[in-house]
């Protein structure tokens, strides 16, 4: 019997959702999603771990009347070229979600005696230079405190890119950050991945699942 979807332990893909019109809304929200267990036959898609062994991988869609899935209700913070985009979480939903990081730094301000949190989503591409990614990252940074204040903690690139030890040149790591209402507080994670193409099917290695705050 198939579990229900769980971010902690499953792998999944917002990717559509960055092009979605709910990903304008400036200030994110909650929102129902479908959360649909793909194939690597119809779907030409795979996971697995640095092991070898597969994962389960789920597409995130809107939830549509009708749709295959199981239904989610989540926070969605947005992401833009060049912009810091937020949302306020509260106890509301179950999870927040956001793009794919392959350079972005992902912000956590401090919570509130109910619970609720901001949360930023930064990205200045425009800022970063061939060969040295220190201007881009710093002003993700910069930015971020901005919104957030001073106490806010920070998942930068420098954090998540490098596949680690003795690869630690190979800055070519993506994340999926994700938070969780735990009890009367939210928790963030981010799941650590490669994807690499391979013929007509789209992998994605799985390495590992940070906690972030």
């Amino acid at each position: 019997m198939q579990m229900p979807f769980d971010p902690k332990t499953d792998f999944f893909l917002p990717d559509g959702l960055a092009f979605h019109p709910l990903n304008r809304n400036d200030e994110g929200g909650i929102f129902e999603f479908s959360a649909v267990l793909t194939s690597e036959r119809a779907d030409m898609l795979k996971c697995y771990d640095k092991n070898g062994r597969a994962k389960n991988l789920y597409r995130l869609d809107p939830a549509r009347d009708g749709a295959p899935g199981d239904r989610v209700r989540a926070y969605w913070c947005p992401y833009e070229h060049n912009r810091t985009r937020y949302t306020t979480l509260t106890l509301d939903a179950d999870y927040m979600f956001t793009a794919m990081m392959d350079g972005c730094t992902f912000g956590v301000g401090h919570a509130a005696s109910d619970g609720s949190v901001t949360v930023t989503h930064a990205n200045a591409q425009n800022m970063d230079q061939r060969g040295n990614h220190a201007p881009m990252i710093q002003a993700q940074k910069d930015s971020t405190l901005a919104r957030l204040g001073p106490r806010a903690k920070l998942f930068e690139p420098t954090a998540y890119r490098s596949r680690g030890y003795l690869w630690k040149k190979n800055y070519d790591v993506s994340a999926l950050t994700f938070g969780v209402k735990e009890g009367k507080k939210w928790v963030f994670y981010s799941h650590r991945y490669r994807k690499i193409e391979n013929g007509s099917i789209i992998e994605h290695k799985y390495y590992e699942t940070l906690k972030i705050s």
